[in-house]
């Protein structure tokens, strides 16, 4: 874990995200890399960004941006020479993770909050492989590690290439039973029964 007093923070900066030794700092219109030297960060390089970014995630050669406007996605390989591989647009994008080529966009428009899945296998191209609805709530935290990504505490689900989004439980600290609902493609989302049907 990346302490937020070591990334340089003018002009402030919004989000942070570190994998292995790459770490990314999100600032409003430009990501920065830096490598973790122990005792201390080196900046590697940068690129803009086309929008705003709100929040930024890294796994292995991949970064993805939530922007204002959707997802924007970044070649890492070389920390030196980023460069924007990839959009998805889904205006009210608010959060984004990743986990094993899969991007996981939270997303907060007025009356259609949802969480977008995409696989991010060629970045250049990310394909929209999910759109599942979620309760109405401004900014949804959303955390991807390995198999489970859980959305605002509320959801917790298991994601595999094979068999998708699978309900888990929920979170802490909701308790309430759960509700299962099938989309189209047959991913299962769990969501408290406090929240109705989806």
């Amino acid at each position: 874990e990346v302490s937020a007093d070591r990334v340089p923070n003018s002009p402030p900066a919004l989000d942070l995200a570190a994998d292995g030794p790459a770490i990314g700092v999100l600032y409003e219109d430009r990501l920065e890399l830096y490598s973790d030297l122990g005792d201390r960060l080196e900046r590697q390089g940068g690129v803009g960004l086309p929008e705003a970014g709100l929040t930024v995630a890294i796994e292995g050669e991949l970064a993805a941006v939530a922007t204002v406007a959707g997802v924007q996605l970044v070649d890492i390989s070389d920390l030196t020479a980023p460069s924007l591989v990839g959009t998805f647009e889904d205006p009210g994008a608010s959060r984004v993770d990743l986990a094993d080529n899969f991007v996981f966009l939270a997303v907060s428009a007025e009356g259609d909050d949802h969480l977008q899945v995409l696989e991010a296998i060629d970045p250049s191209a990310p394909l929209p492989l999910d759109r599942i609805a979620l309760p109405e709530f401004s900014g949804h935290a959303i955390d991807a590690e390995g198999d489970t990504v859980v959305v605002d505490s509320l959801a917790a689900f298991a994601h595999s290439p094979a068999n998708g989004l699978q309900p888990v439980g929920a979170a802490e600290p909701i308790t309430a039973a759960l509700d299962v609902a099938l989309d189209a493609s047959g991913l299962a989302v769990a969501v408290p029964a406090a929240f109705g049907e989806l």
